[in-house]
C-alpha cells in the first residue's frame, strides 16, 4: 500500500508542478528540475532542459545526496531537529566535489541561512562548476517534493542569481497553492 501511495503523490506532484516548472524554465532561460526524497536522497522526478546549449549532468530517476544539492538541502532545512540528527547520524558527510560541504558544522550553518532566505544555494558542491538554486515544496508539514533552477557558474551574475530567486519562490508559491 506504502508503494501505491508513494506513486500517486509522486504522479500528482509531477503534473500539478509541471506547468509552473515550464514557465519557470521559459523565464530563467535554465534547466528547472522537480525532485522527491526517498531513502535520504533527491530522486529527480523531471527535469525541464535549458533552451541553451549546455546539457548539465542529472538524468530522471538518478538519485542525489541531499546535503550536496540544493533541492536536498532545500528540504533539509524543513526537518526538525530530531529528524535531522538521525539523518546526519545515518548520512556520512563524503565529498562529492571539492565544493561539497563535509562538515556538520557547515552545514548546519547553510540550512540555518536556507531557513532564513527561503532557499538553498549551491555552488558546484554536486556537480563541479554548476550553480543551483533549490525551494522546498512543502505544505501543512507535509514534504512534496522540491524544485531548483541550474545553471553553469559562468551565466550567473548578481542581477540573474536574483532574478531566479525571485521567480523560484513565486512559481513555488504557485504549485503549493495547487496542491
Amino acid at each position: 500500500m506504502r508503494y501505491a501511495s508513494t506513486i500517486s503523490l509522486t504522479h500528482t506532484i509531477n503534473l500539478i508542478a509541471k506547468p509552473y516548472l515550464a514557465k519557470l524554465r521559459d523565464v530563467t532561460q535554465e534547466t528547472v528540475n522537480l525532485g522527491i526524497i526517498e531513502h535520504n536522497e533527491v530522486i529527480l522526478l523531471n527535469k525541464l532542459e535549458s533552451p541553451n546549449s549546455i546539457k548539465l549532468v542529472s538524468r530522471i530517476g538518478g538519485a542525489m545526496k541531499m546535503y550536496s544539492s540544493a533541492m536536498g538541502k532545500s528540504i533539509l532545512s524543513e526537518y526538525d531537529e530530531d529528524r535531522l540528527k538521525d539523518y546526519l547520524k545515518k548520512v556520512p558527510l563524503e565529498p562529492v566535489t571539492k565544493n561539497t560541504i563535509t562538515s556538520k558544522k557547515e552545514l548546519l550553518a547553510d540550512l540555518e541561512s536556507v531557513r532564513k532566505n527561503g532557499y538553498a544555494l549551491e555552488k558546484g558542491e554536486n556537480q563541479p562548476e554548476v550553480i543551483c538554486v533549490g525551494f522546498s515544496l512543502v505544505k501543512d508539514g507535509r514534504v512534496y517534493g522540491t524544485m531548483s533552477i541550474s545553471t553553469p557558474w559562468y551565466r550567473v551574475n548578481k542581477e540573474s542569481l536574483a532574478m531566479f530567486i525571485r521567480e523560484g519562490k513565486k512559481t513555488q508559491q504557485e504549485i503549493l497553492n495547487h496542491i
